[in-house]
């Protein structure tokens, strides 16, 4: 199998980098290629480019950098929901947004929100008096086209609405959404920063807007956008000055006209995080817990179709904080099948600014969060180049085929380094490529990413801002029987605790050793415990967390509670490197010091999992489940099954066929079910249920053959129940197979029978029916014609087959009329 070399480096790429003596404005190398950075020269081409010159007199000049005002919207908590915010110059009596269906004006629904006073203004004069914030729930379908209008000042009938403006919702099982990190609008210099006519806002907000505007162009349809943080440069906020750059950054941010339809769920980036304007000018969902909180704002989340997003403020270094909100998010979305997190952070980027450096302080904190919460894919920015990630579990690689950019239910998350919206800035690539890059491109042009999610996948595909390829496109695909290394233990270790089915010595030593070879396998690329994590957090933010002066720190000082992530006492430094040392957190110690700053490493001295090694153990311990072998219980012969007790346990009448009722559930078809919930078969022997059901039939199918069992669906290991209709093929067991209709019942929780199907019909030896709850099943020969007469002499016995998996039927006939009852 041919396989992508994870170890050296292929070194074409170096000579590329080796070649380029200036970052060029145009994709001379195309995507792949190491770049030197030269910030200037792309700064120079948009300065002498004719179309930027007449949008800045015409468009710019003439207005449009006076509005820091205008509105954006922002993901709700499920694709039903949608959230707004907008500045506006006077407070009014209430803020009100207006929305309907295309063509159904006279119906929208018109909802009010709230209103705060804040006094804030930009550069160039314009002041606003609050910002206001209306958020729309339950109220969106979707693939279905909206429209909306806002309001200061909401006055009934009197109300002066705003223009009309657009908003579709998204096919939920299948839609794309637009990715892009750091426009860091005014970072491509200081001509005239702080002044009405600031250049470098200009220039960043025009290459900004043409890249949403190339993404729009190929995304028509877009859900949203993810924006991994720093939409604004200018990081202080201390006085009035300072206040109003940003407020005219944002109105270069803001600018799109793009984001009248596209909401944006941007994350807190460190030179967003000193400023409250951040959570004025977005509204962002399931944030009031304040969890992963700076000055800007927190951590949120939301969901849309089967994917969870989660939006962390690394900027926030309390590990605690984060991961009580992605607990929070994971258990108000259990059914999501996708998991994106995004943040700001570079944590496994490849930049020189920040991923050796100050990133990996942050890589303690939220690296193993990813890994905790099963993270598919995680977005960040900080690095201002573009890089990917392979699988990467605990900062292990796993060495997948990715030959053919593809990966099929990969273990470990893939990490996105995202590049620049806009071009304010970019930065060189560190001069060796870490064992973790799969792909990187520096080429210094604006990008964006889009996030194509389908049922069974998810594609990542990247672009310059004039819609050319900037980097391969990689898929990751996940099918039904997708399961992570812990789930499979997890199963397996479960069987092996099941003290209600007895299983043979030997299926149980196979299960046993597969179990711990795979639990060996895993300690084996297992981090310990990584005591800087507790430091961090225990130390976040905190008055020891501070340098009182130059070459002073006071106790536990380990790391800065804001921005880069200093780590100030020079006892704790890599020399001059802004990082931890070797020796003080396992998790960098693998990630960094393995590596020693160089291509020239052996895979053998690099932090890699085979992957073919790893799905063997777990196919291992998924077969030895299966092959999972019931204890043979010896078969009375017919006659003493109908003169004596079953020996196999004390309930009168039980007899157990395990081969019959394992060949049904071999040929068992589900559909509607969840991908990790399985369906049972279990063997009734509760004296109790017996009772229920031989009452619960009298007078309806007593007369009848019919066969009874315990149908249970179990997530995890532990019983659940479905919110929805489930459809169950299976083949007619053998007491039943000379029926052409047969009835399907189960025992209510009053023990009465509720008809589930009311006459299914017997195709080639199989049936098909519908419900929505599993509990005793009854299934009952509908072609059998009643008996009538006497049946105060009848003998009910019953016959219970066992399945492999815990299956089991038990099976009513009514016997002669004068045979003694048992």
């Amino acid at each position: 199998m041919k396989r992508k070399t994870i170890g050296k480096k292929v070194a074409t790429l170096v000579t590329v980098s080796a070649l380029a003596v200036g970052c060029l404005p145009m994709n001379v190398f195309a995507y792949g290629g190491d770049v030197t950075v030269d910030n200037g020269a792309f700064r120079t081409e948009t300065d002498n480019n004719e179309n930027y010159k007449t949008w800045k007199n015409d468009v710019w000049d003439a207005g449009e950098r006076a509005d820091s005002g205008k509105i954006a919207l922002t993901p709700g908590d499920t694709e039903e929901d949608l959230n707004f915010a907008w500045y506006s110059e006077n407070r009014g009596l209430q803020p009100a947004v207006k929305v309907w269906e295309v063509g159904k004006e006279a119906d929208a629904n018109i909802i009010k929100g709230t209103s705060t006073i804040i006094g804030a203004s930009n550069i160039q004069g314009s002041t606003y008096e609050a910002y206001n914030h209306v958020s729309v729930e339950g109220y969106f379908k979707a693939d279905t086209q909206y429209q909306y209008k806002y309001t200061d000042n909401y006055n009934g009938d009197y109300t002066v609405w705003s223009d009309a403006m657009a908003y579709n919702t998204a096919d939920t099982s299948e839609y794309t959404v637009i990715v892009t990190g750091d426009p860091q609008v005014g970072a491509s210099g200081t001509t005239g920063e702080g002044t009405e006519d600031d250049i470098d806002i200009a220039r960043d907000t025009y290459n900004w807007n043409k890249t949403m505007e190339a993404a729009s162009e190929k995304y028509p349809e877009a859900a949203f956008l993810l924006s991994v943080g720093d939409q604004v440069d200018y990081a202080s906020v201390n006085t009035d000055k300072q206040k109003a750059i940003r407020e005219s950054e944002y109105a270069g941010y803001l600018y799109p006209s793009i984001f009248r339809s596209l909401p944006i769920a941007a994350t807190i980036g460190n030179h967003d995080t000193q400023g409250a304007d951040y959570s004025y000018h977005f509204n962002n969902p399931n944030s009031d817990g304040n969890l992963g909180a700076t000055a800007a704002g927190s951590d949120f989340y939301f969901s849309y179709g089967d994917v969870l997003f989660i939006c962390l403020n690394s900027n926030n270094r309390n590990q605690a904080e984060h991961r009580e909100l992605m607990e929070e998010a994971v258990a108000n979305n259990p059914d999501a099948k996708w998991r994106i997190a995004y943040f700001h952070a570079d944590i496994y980027g490849s930049g020189t600014g920040h991923s050796d450096t100050d990133a990996t302080g942050i890589r303690i904190v939220l690296a193993p969060l990813m890994d905790e919460f099963d993270i598919d894919i995680c977005f960040t920015g900080h690095d201002h180049t573009y890089s990917r990630s392979y699988q990467l579990l605990d900062g292990n690689v796993i060495d997948y085929d990715i030959e053919d950019g593809t990966v099929t239910n990969p273990e470990g998350t893939m990490y996105i380094s995202t590049g620049s919206g806009s071009g304010s800035k970019y930065y060189n690539f560190v001069n060796y490529t870490q064992y973790y890059i799969a792909e990187r491109t520096n080429v210094c042009l604006p990008t964006f990413s889009a996030l194509e999610i389908a049922e069974d996948s998810l594609t990542v595909k990247t672009y310059d801002y004039n819609g050319a390829q900037y980097a391969d496109d990689f898929t990751i695909v996940k099918t039904d029987d997708e399961a992570s290394a812990e789930e499979v233990i997890a199963k397996g270790e479960a069987r092996l605790a099941d003290t209600e089915v007895e299983y043979t010595a030997e299926s149980l030593a196979t299960l046993k050793e597969a179990v711990a070879a795979l639990k060996e396998l895993q300690a084996s690329y297992t981090t310990a415990e990584d005591l800087m994590e507790e430091l961090l957090t225990k130390y976040y933010n905190t008055p020891n967390d501070r340098c009182v002066a130059t070459g002073v720190v006071r106790a536990n000082g380990k790391v800065d509670g804001l921005g880069y992530g200093h780590v100030y006492s020079a006892d704790d430094k890599d020399g001059s490197a802004n990082r931890f040392k070797q020796g003080l957190s396992t998790l960098l110690d693998k990630t960094i010091y393995m590596q020693n700053f160089t291509d020239d490493v052996s895979r053998e001295n690099l932090p890699i999992i085979d992957a073919v090694e790893l799905e063997t153990a777990k196919t291992s311990v998924i077969e030895a489940i299966s092959a999972l072998k019931v204890v043979e219980t010896e078969q009375p012969s017919k006659n003493e099954q109908e003169t004596t007790t079953s020996t196999v346990t004390a309930i009168d009448g039980i007899v157990i066929d395990s081969e019959e009722v394992a060949e049904i559930q071999k040929t068992v078809v589900t559909s509607g079910l969840e991908n990790d919930v399985e369906i049972r078969f279990s063997v009734i022997k509760d004296e109790e249920v017996i009772a229920a059901v031989k009452e619960a039939v009298k007078g309806i199918i007593e007369d009848k053959d019919y066969v009874v069992t315990d149908i249970t669906l179990y997530k995890s290991d532990v019983k659940t129940q479905v919110s929805g209709d489930v459809v169950i093929e299976m083949n007619v067991p053998s007491a039943l197979s000379g029926a052409k209709k047969i009835q399907v019942y189960r025992l209510g929780d009053d023990n009465k029978l509720v008809k589930v199907d009311d006459s299914v019909d017997v195709q080639n030896g199989r049936i098909k029916f519908t419900t929505n709850h599993f509990s005793t099943y009854i299934f009952a020969d509908a072609t059998t014609a009643p008996v009538t007469g006497d049946n105060s002499n009848m003998t009910l016995y019953v016959a219970v087959m066992f399945i492999a998996a815990g299956a089991g039927l038990m099976i009513f006939r009514k016997k002669e009329e004068n045979c003694e009852t048992r």
